[in-house]
């Protein structure tokens, strides 16, 4: 498996050159994620879940509104009584007679006694950690987005980085300097393909090798009793040390940041995620196969600024706030096989498992296969199909990964 391309993973060390090029991304990610953020503040502001329940409604006559479906991690199910004239709203002047949420993966559901808008408010700020359990159980972006933006950001580190490519190798591995893109295309289901509970989205991602850094992106709309829209945008500084022996090994540390603004009729929100980790790869050449291992361990914590919602959601946001940084550990393995000088054929598999002492996350599972191609002996193009799996949930997707060298 000589021929195979090993990527390249630059030592451990930071010049000068590579500090700028690395501070001017940064700055530009922040620049375009403000801008993407700032204006939403006031709608964000408007929110609160007692108008955000309002966009579930299936029923509406002058004298009452019944409302109820999906949203995010719970079921609700509920009856408002129209006293003020207009059936439109939920005021003061109105009845809530009934309001049950339960979460979706079963359990004890909470109840509201009855009352006016200002009642089930103080409801809501009395049991805002239980509404956000069954709300957002594992995260606020894998309730919005379909996906768990620290467990999306610690797969492609395993896949993109820690396990390499499987490539034919390179004629002239001579070069100054590296880069990566990635375009994705996913489709999305929950809880046994149920009818309404769906989404799809694109991913992006480009990596400079020389400065250790990638920046991803995520785009999804989710379908649901209410349709979701969101956006993850984030920086990933993982830099690494390679020690050649009998097999290949690497090691490296990990550290990211990024922003998650989520829109739909029923609420407007936005967190800021970071966080830090370890990795590690070993990995073997036999004569046209290629054999390989990486795990990755990771820390990481969601955190929405109190700019960025209101008073009536200000208690939920604290609660968010509150829930401690979740540890996963993402572990997998390659195969690579040699078809001819130029192409070659892959699989890789891993899992993710939250290892948290209050973590209640399912493990996450993925499969990947791709075929790849080495265009003009130093321009490896991958092209694949990848499924994951967990906790109800399934995504299929395809792809295109190239890795350009000049």
């Amino acid at each position: 498996m000589s021929k195979l391309m090993v990527p390249k993973v630059g030592r451990l060390y930071f010049i000068s050159t590579g500090r700028r090029r690395l501070q001017a991304a940064l700055r530009g990610l922040s620049l375009l994620c403000l801008v993407f953020l700032f204006p939403s503040s006031n709608a964000l502001a408007q929110n609160s879940l007692s108008d955000g329940i309002l966009a579930l409604s299936r029923n509406v006559t002058p004298e009452q509104r019944e409302i109820g479906g999906r949203l995010y991690g719970g079921t609700i199910e509920g009856t408002i009584i129209n006293l003020d004239g207009d059936p439109e709203n939920f005021s003061d002047g109105d009845n809530m007679s009934r309001f049950s949420i339960a979460s979706t993966r079963g359990g004890v559901s909470l109840n509201f006694p009855g009352g006016n808008k200002t009642a089930f408010n103080n409801w809501v700020n009395a049991n805002a950690s239980q509404l956000m359990a069954i709300l957002f159980p594992d995260s606020m972006s894998a309730s919005v987005s379909g996906v768990d933006a620290a467990r999306n950001y610690s797969q492609q580190l395993l896949l993109t980085t820690v396990l390499g490519t499987t490539t034919a190798g390179e004629k002239n591995p001579v070069h100054k300097s590296a880069s990566g893109g990635l375009f994705e295309r996913e489709w999305f289901q929950r809880n046994g393909h149920l009818p309404g509970e769906s989404g799809k989205a694109w991913q992006g991602l480009y990596q400079m090798d020389g400065i250790h850094l990638s920046l991803q992106g995520r785009y999804a709309q989710q379908h649901e009793a209410v349709d979701t829209r969101s956006m993850t945008i984030s920086a990933d500084f993982h830099p690494g040390l390679q020690i050649k022996a009998p097999v290949e090994w690497r090691v490296g540390v990990d550290a990211r940041s990024g922003l998650l603004y989520s829109r739909s009729a029923a609420m407007d929100l936005g967190s800021l995620d970071v966080g830090a980790g370890v990795w590690t790869s070993v990995r073997k050449d036999f004569s046209r196969v290629r054999l390989g291992a990486g795990s990755v361990f990771q820390g990481s914590h969601s955190l929405i600024p109190s700019s960025l919602v209101g008073s009536e959601l200000a208690p939920l946001a604290e609660a968010m706030n509150d829930r401690g940084i979740q540890y996963d550990a993402s572990y997998g393995a390659i195969a690579g096989f040699l078809t001819s000088d130029r192409t070659s054929l892959n699989v890789k598999a891993l899992e993710t498992r939250s290892i948290s002492s209050d973590g209640n996350r399912p493990p996450s599972r993925l499969v990947l296969t791709s075929f790849s191609y080495l265009f003009s002996g130093h321009t490896p193009v991958d092209v694949g199909y990848k499924i994951s799996t967990g906790d109800g949930f399934k995504s299929q997707s395809v792809f295109v990964q190239g890795n350009f060298r000049w």
